[in-house]
Formats: C-alpha cells, structure tokens, sequence
C-alpha cells in the first residue's frame, strides 16, 4: 500500500469480485488500472495527484485510492464554498469511473459482483460539514433552537474525524481557517425563535456556547 502521510485520501473505489475472473493477469491488471487512474484523475481533478492499486487474492478485491492535496483541488475554483461542491463532485465521479473501468477490465458483470463502493474521502467529508453549516444557517428560526444546538454537537464530531484524516500539515494550516471563516459568516451568533415563539436565555446561552466551541473545534489546536 502507499504511504500518505503527506496526503490525503482524496478518493477511493472498492470491489469485491467472487468468483474471480479466469485466466486474470495481476500484473496486468494493476497496470491497466494504475493508468487508468493516473490519466483521469490528472483530468478530473488536479495534476499530480497519487495513485496507488491493490489486490488481494481468493476472491478478488480490488482498492483503488487517490490520494492528494485538499488545497490544491480546491483552490483551483472561484470560492472556497464552490471549490467544495465541485471537487466533492469530481472525486464522486472519479471514484464512480474507476468501479466502471475495473469491472471493464476484468469483464465482470452482475453475477460475480459482490459489492462495490465509490468513497469520497476528505472531499465527502468536508461536503457534509459544509452543508450542514449552511443547514443551520438556513434552519434558525424555523426550527427549535434545541435540535440547532444538537446539530452543532453533532459537526464537532465530524470536524474531529475530518482533523484525523487530513494528512497533510499544508492543508491543515490552509483549511481549517477557511472552513472556520466559513462557519463564522454563515452560522448566526444567536438563536432565532420560530413564528410566534420566544428563546429563554437559558437556550440562547446554550446554544453562543455550543456556536463558540464549534469554532474552536476548528482550530489547529482545537
């Protein structure tokens, strides 16, 4: 397997073939896909991405993953926000074009195909925190401010998981103050009632407090 501790897992694809097919070439096999991969990643994402392909015998699994630089594939867009949706977007089709190019190679179809996934990676990843930032900006005053506060908890998490998996010091020090820029514009700094409600202090406190350790949950030392 490589080794991505100066990148990260931009996008992966997995099959798991049984039975194998007759008369497969390994060597061949992860030369074909290995160029495959190279060509059109360098296409649909961005030059100079990683590529790595593994086997693993028996019945046959295939791992395909890409493997880069966040801030290189989204800084190519107009907005940091645009630059997520269309990356997240690209990765989604890549990984979708290298499940339809292996099954293509090794001339698989439905009756031998056990399972595949395209996995997004970071890209995914931080897609899901930055909809759910434009979800709480959207949903303040038209839901009860509890389920916000819940919601917050919740993206701290997923920030946590994101940190883990950002390989690359570069695109720490570059994404996280985007991202926390991000969240400072869109998410409201106080709750919002619904039509005909009002905001006891105690919410309205709870949820500046969960606002501000979200924030912070997006620090380098967070």
């Amino acid at each position: 397997m490589a080794d991505y501790i100066n990148k990260s897992i931009i996008c992966q694809a997995y099959l798991h073939l049984d039975p194998a097919p007759e008369d497969l070439n390994d060597d061949e096999l992860k030369e074909a896909l290995q160029e495959f991969l190279g060509v059109r990643a360098e296409f649909f994402l961005y030059k100079e991405v990683g590529t790595d392909v593994e086997l693993k015998e028996g019945s046959l699994k295939i791992y395909l993953t890409i493997a880069g630089s966040i801030y290189a594939g989204i800084s190519q867009y107009p907005s940091f926000r645009e630059g997520i949706d269309l990356f997240a977007t690209d990765a989604k089709r890549m990984s979708e074009y290298a499940i339809s190019e292996s099954l293509f190679i090794t001339k698989s179809r439905h009756d031998c195909i056990l399972r595949t996934e395209a996995r997004t990676g970071v890209c995914g990843t931080l897609k899901k925190i930055a909809d759910e930032i434009d979800a709480i900006r959207r949903q303040n005053g038209e839901i009860d401010p509890s389920r916000l506060i819940e919601k917050m908890e919740k993206l701290k998490k997923v920030i946590f998981t994101f940190k883990d998996n950002v390989n690359s010091a570069e695109d720490k020090a570059w994404v996280f103050p985007q991202l926390k820029g991000y969240a400072e514009e869109q998410i409201p700094k106080r709750a919002k009632a619904r039509p005909g409600e009002a905001v006891s202090q105690e919410i309205q406190e709870a949820f500046t407090k969960e606002r501000r350790l979200l924030m912070r949950s997006m620090n380098l030392d967070g």
